[in-house]
């Protein structure tokens, strides 16, 4: 896997005033990269140029670009996590062929061998003649230029999309969160080419957790934390809905409302169920009502679901007597997902969101 990026020159001169080239595109390389970068400069006569290495530093290339943009037309940008292709500078990204140029973000398999001692990318290239059409068929994404227009093409990989107030186009693979506070981040179109119009959807979707007589609304993007977010709100059982996703990596829950018939207090009800919907190791996220009564959470439930996840609780207690309960204390929801993100060791975890955790039943403990 990699990252990659696609501008032109509105979306450069709108990234960089506003984020800067250097900051997104650390953030790819932080995110899958490491093992060299690239970059295909296209002018507005139609020609173009690619620099690439190991040692292409991320501050190198937004100079140079900077240095060219009244020349530019598009930039193509690309970080490399290497697969099973060696670790030099011939296997960086972009490509070129016959004046095609292109640059991938996946791994594939299936497709003709012209050369074993290429990438799948360069096999790819050399053995498609139309590749803004014929890459359509990969599972991964692709952006290159060809007959004198650029293209992306999303398949099912990551990719996503930002038209600054200046109407430039960025695509990245990921954008960092925090540029969601102040852009609107969308999902890429499955296809683009350059000159064509294309559709934009947003890239979020919103839940609204009980939280004793409110409802919060908390933002993710879609794939913020694994490309799936799941909501569990079956009154009866957990077993059935958890079956088809669990185990997931980060689960938030509520403690809600009593649900009558349960010897076993809501803050503790609601964990059971997120248990049943956590993987072993994986962080739970519960919102407390209020004042949690400290008393209530010293069971045997709640030494149970600690040994399976580590606990993180929202509430009004103080936070030592959260620490007392082996529990990491965190001011409100937005706290609490940035301390699950730091815990989880994966860079994009499957998150299951239980909006009201004490009306879920778990059947499978």
């Amino acid at each position: 896997m990699c990252r990659l990026a696609l501008m032109d020159n509105a979306g450069i001169r709108y990234m960089q005033e506003t984020h800067g080239l250097v900051d997104l595109f650390d953030h790819l390389e932080k995110q899958l990269g490491g093992h060299g970068n690239g970059i295909c400069f296209i002018y507005n006569n139609g020609s173009y140029s690619i620099k690439k290495g190991l040692d292409l530093k991320n501050e190198q290339i937004a100079e140079e670009i900077m240095e060219k943009i009244d020349e530019l037309r598009w930039i193509i940008y690309h970080t490399r996590l290497a697969g099973a292709a060696s670790v030099i500078d011939g296997n960086c990204h972009p490509f070129e062929d016959n004046g095609r140029v292109m640059a991938m973000n996946g791994n594939e398999t299936d497709y003709t061998v012209v050369d074993s001692s290429l990438t799948d990318t360069e096999n790819i290239l050399r053995t498609t003649p139309n590749i803004t059409e014929g890459t359509k068929k990969y599972k991964s994404a692709f952006i290159g230029y060809e007959n004198g227009k650029v293209f992306a093409n999303k398949n099912i990989c990551d990719l996503e999309c930002i038209i600054g107030k200046n109407g430039g186009i960025v695509f990245a693979s990921r954008f960092p969160l925090r540029y969601s506070e102040n852009e609107t981040v969308y999902e890429a179109p499955p296809n683009f080419i350059e000159g064509e119009q294309f559709p934009l959807k947003l890239s979020k979707t919103e839940v609204e957790f009980c939280y004793g007589n409110e409802k919060i609304p908390y933002t993710f993007r879609n794939g913020e934390l694994g490309g799936v977010l799941t909501e569990i709100t079956d009154v009866t059982s957990i077993g059935t809905e958890a079956a088809k996703v669990a185990p997931a990596e980060i689960v938030v829950t509520t403690s809600g409302a009593v649900l009558p018939g349960r010897n076993m207090p809501q803050t503790v009800m609601c964990l059971v169920a997120a248990e049943a919907a956590v993987k072993q190791n994986g962080v739970i996220i519960i919102l407390g009502n209020g004042d949690i009564d400290a008393g209530y959470l010293q069971s045997q439930e709640l030494l149970r679901v600690l040994e399976k996840a580590r606990v993180i609780c929202v509430s009004e207690m103080d936070d030592a007597i959260v620490g007392k309960l082996n529990m990491i204390p965190a001011a409100d929801i937005h706290d609490a997902f940035a301390k699950a993100r730091s815990l989880v060791e994966k860079e994009e975890p499957k998150i299951i969101a239980i909006p009201d955790g004490a009306s879920v039943v778990s059947t499978t403990n």
